[in-house]
């Protein structure tokens, strides 16, 4: 089967509150920092490779009154907070072993590819990654998925779709990919073996 990975909080962790907390200190400000940058919509225009981190910057600053230069900075270092989730890396070999290909498809902007495929080597395991800043879609849009589908010839009746974010499982699913809601590890490698893919 196609075994395809969403990457931020599936494969590596994503919470960016504690580098906000790194780079300002009351707690007001910390609040309106992390939602004027990473909840804001601007950050899935990094996703979509429409936005720079300085053009974020330039937004964020004209939106909470912090300076630029020290937002940039906090900015730059949002790639470092995606690490392994170490569980979740240990199922990698284990599907290669069971024949099965890899896939990545995951909203990341380039910057942060970029410095992921340069810190892990561990990512040569999968057989193509769709990455949304390099084709100027994201998900949940059906035409990242297509775009997968067309790439790499993956049909989705026999292939799993792994995600965390709902609206990203709702559209797998009705495009006919099998599907499982990333909550843990544990809960993802037991719906794979309930699959018969471990």
């Amino acid at each position: 089967m196609n075994i395809i990975f969403d990457f931020g909080r599936v494969v590596f962790t994503w919470n960016p509150l504690p580098l906000v907390e790194n780079h300002f200190n009351s707690p007001e400000t910390i609040l309106q920092v992390n939602q004027a940058v990473f909840e804001h919509p601007d950050w899935l225009e990094i996703d979509r490779g429409a936005l720079t981190f300085e053009e974020l910057a330039e937004h964020a600053a004209a939106r909470t009154g912090e300076p630029y230069n020290r937002l940039l900075e906090m900015i730059r270092h949002a790639p470092e907070i995606l690490q392994p989730i170490p569980e979740t890396i240990d199922l990698l070999p284990r599907l290669k072993q069971n024949k099965h290909r890899l896939f990545a498809l995951s909203n990341m902007g380039k910057l942060a590819m970029a410095y992921l495929d340069r810190t892990h080597p561990f990512l040569a395991l999968f057989d193509g990654k769709v990455i949304s800043s390099e084709i100027n879609l994201v998900k949940p849009d059906p035409a990242i998925f297509q775009y997968l589908i067309n790439r790499f010839k993956t049909d989705p009746a026999d292939s799993v779709f792994i995600d965390d974010h709902g609206p990203n499982i709702h559209t797998a699913a009705a495009l006919g990919f099998h599907t499982i809601q990333f909550t843990s590890p544990q809960n993802c490698e037991m719906a794979l073996i309930n699959l018969g893919c471990l």
